[in-house]
C-alpha cells in the first residue's frame, strides 16, 4: 500500500496534515507578523532571567539566545525587524529591558550598545544561515556556528564601544581597552557559547523535522 494512502494517522503524518493546513489557511504575512511577535516577546522575557555581576554593569541574561535564533528563523530581515521593535518598546517605555529603566537614557546607559547589536546581530546570523539551509556536507553543518559566532561578536564588538564612550565620556572612569573588555566581553564568553550550542541545536532540530516533515 502507498505510503501517502494509508489510513494510520501517525503524529508525523498528522503534524505535516496540521502544516499544510495552516499554510493554506493562514497568509504568509500574518505567520510572518505572528513569528516577529514571537521573538519580541521571547527577546523580552528573556531579559528578566538576568544574573547581575558585582564588577560589571552589564549583567548575563538570556537575551542572546533568542537573538541569534530570531536571525536565523525569520531571516535578516525579519530578525532584525523584531529586535528593532524590542528596541522601540523600550524607548517608548514598556519593560522590556534587563534593568528597572527604559527610554534614552536606559539606551544611553552603560548597556546600550549591547541593544543595537542585537539588531545588527539578528541580520548579519540571517544572511549566514538562512540562505545556508538548503546547502548539504559540511557546509551544512558549519554555517550555523560560523552565523552564530558572527553574530555574538558583533555584540560585543557594539556593546564594548559604547561602554567604553560611556565610561569614558559620562562617567570620566578613563577605562583603558582591557578594562572595557574585562567588563564587556570576557565575563559572557562561556555563556554566550553555551548559548549559540543551544541555538544551533534548535536549529539543527527545526531543519530535522521540516525534513522529515517534507519526505512524508
Amino acid at each position: 500500500m502507498n505510503k501517502n494512502n494509508s489510513p494510520w494517522l501517525t503524529p508525523v503524518n498528522l503534524s505535516s496534515e496540521i502544516a499544510l493546513t495552516l499554510r493554506k489557511v493562514i497568509p504568509s504575512s500574518v505567520a510572518k507578523a505572528v513569528g516577529i511577535a514571537t521573538f519580541v516577546i521571547l527577546t523580552a522575557v528573556s531579559a528578566k532571567i538576568k544574573i547581575p555581576l558585582p564588577f560589571t554593569p552589564v549583567p548575563i541574561t538570556l537575551q542572546v539566545f533568542f537573538v541569534l535564533l530570531s536571525g536565523s528563523v525569520l531571516g535578516s530581515n525579519l530578525g532584525a525587524l523584531s529586535q528593532g521593535i524590542y528596541v522601540f518598546l523600550g524607548l517608548i517605555g514598556l519593560p522590556v529591558w534587563s534593568g528597572e529603566g527604559s527610554g534614552w537614557q536606559y539606551l544611553f546607559g552603560s548597556t546600550g550598545g549591547y541593544l543595537i547589536g542585537f539588531i545588527a546581530a539578528a541580520y548579519v546570523v540571517g544572511m549566514l544561515t538562512l540562505k545556508k539551509d538548503s546547502k548539504k556536507g559540511i557546509t551544512h553543518i558549519l554555517f550555523p556556528f560560523i552565523g552564530y559566532g558572527a553574530g555574538v561578536i558583533l555584540i560585543y564588538v557594539l556593546g564594548c564601544l559604547w561602554l567604553a564612550i560611556w565610561a569614558n565620556l559620562f562617567n570620566g572612569l578613563s577605562w583603558d581597552l582591557a578594562t572595557v573588555l574585562k567588563k564587556g566581553a570576557l565575563p559572557f564568553i562561556a555563556a554566550d557559547i553555551l548559548k549559540a550550542f543551544a541555538a544551533v541545536l534548535v536549529l539543527w532540530m527545526g531543519r530535522w523535522l521540516k525534513n522529515l516533515r517534507n519526505s512524508t
